[in-house]
């Protein structure tokens, strides 16, 4: 309830939202006495946050600097008269520059990824998600291509536009834009990202988000740019 309370400024579809939460909750076994005390707790919460005085204790700003012995402290008192926070962090080093105890993944060894292609001709898009291996995944992509045998979306587009989706292969066009271990929260993940796209060639949209959000996903798109990631 507090997170429809906060992040949904329309009235009319806060309530429609709420009354799909209270539904839910109902599905799921929750007493009536519950949902009324989740009501009030959500209520009172928001009432908190725009309480005035509480306003005047949190600080109007941060600010993020490294940590320097002597320094820092003098630094967080000065900022403090000014109602900032200073939060300190290491400094770079020689071991940060030096030491890698990993060497990076490349793009087709990563697993639990949410990426895209564009198709050179048109700009349209595809938008996938795979558990496996990018590689793995792209390697079908390939095969169906080559093929024309219409079986993933982007041979399907190509028959079906007579378009080149790209001369070239396509790991050298495909481009991942999210990461996410877990199924269920990458799947939705993926449905956002198909939102934010303009045009796109995938079949379904799999699962989709409610449309009181969809303001403020491309709002967060527009400010950030549609490359940014997105938090489940």
């Amino acid at each position: 309830m507090h997170r429809a309370d906060t992040l949904i400024e329309d009235p009319t579809l806060r309530a429609v939202e709420k009354d799909k939460v209270r539904e839910a909750l109902r599905h799921c076994g929750y007493p009536e006495w519950a949902l009324k005390e989740g009501d009030n707790i959500a209520r009172k919460k928001v009432t908190k946050d725009h309480n005035p005085q509480n306003k005047e204790r949190r600080a109007a700003s941060f600010a993020v600097l490294p940590y320097i012995k002597e320094v820092s402290e003098r630094l967080k008192r000065a900022y403090a008269k000014h109602n900032v926070s200073l939060f300190s962090k290491p400094g770079y080093t020689l071991r940060n520059a030096l030491v890698r105890p990993k060497d990076p993944l490349v793009s087709s060894e990563r697993c639990g990824v949410i990426y895209k292609i564009s198709c050179e001709q048109c700009g349209e898009v595809y938008v996938g998600e795979t558990e496996r291996s990018l590689g793995e995944r792209t390697e079908e992509h390939q095969k169906s291509v080559d093929r024309s045998d219409g079986i993933s979306a982007l041979s399907q587009h190509e028959l079906k536009t007579k378009h080149r989706v790209t001369n070239g292969p396509i790991p050298d066009i495909i481009e991942i834009i999210d990461l996410e271990s877990r199924n269920s929260h990458r799947k939705i993940k993926e449905a956002v990202h198909i939102q934010l796209e303009h045009t796109v060639m995938n079949r379904t949209e799999g699962w989709e988000p409610p449309r009181s959000y969809l303001p403020l996903l491309h709002k967060e798109a527009g400010e950030a740019g549609k490359s940014t990631q997105v938090s489940t």
